[in-house]
């Protein structure tokens, strides 16, 4: 979803988390979002309220283009994700993102016919 070597700053990481939170809307049912800023392949794990709202997520979010990159879901076993991630076990609440103007959402590059908005 980003490239590392392309983001600059110490706090990049909040602008794509919040892209993803806007993107899913407001009843996103999202708990705890981490952008892998080692990850190669721009990776950023995305924890859902339950299986509906992650269903909702990977609908709206697979096959979407964010800063000229395909975004791919993937499912992740919890345990896997706590493992990975153990303060995500206590997330309780739905987060919301750090702005209201949804000025995180990049313009696309490209478009998707399976993209849904």
């Amino acid at each position: 979803m980003f490239d590392a070597d392309m983001e600059y700053g110490d706090d990049w990481h909040v602008s794509v988390e919040d892209a993803i939170l806007e993107k899913c809307g407001p009843d996103h049912g999202i708990l705890h979002v981490a952008a892998d800023r080692a990850s190669k392949d721009g990776c950023v794990y995305v924890r859902c309220r339950d299986l509906n709202s992650a269903g909702r997520a990977f609908k709206v979010l697979h096959g979407w283009w964010f800063d000229g990159k395909l975004v791919t879901v993937k499912y992740l076993r919890e345990q896997r994700y706590f493992e990975r991630f153990p303060e995500a076990a206590f997330a309780g609440e739905p987060l919301k993102p750090s702005n209201l103007n949804r000025s995180s959402l990049s313009q696309p590059f490209h478009s998707s016919i399976i993209e849904t908005s």
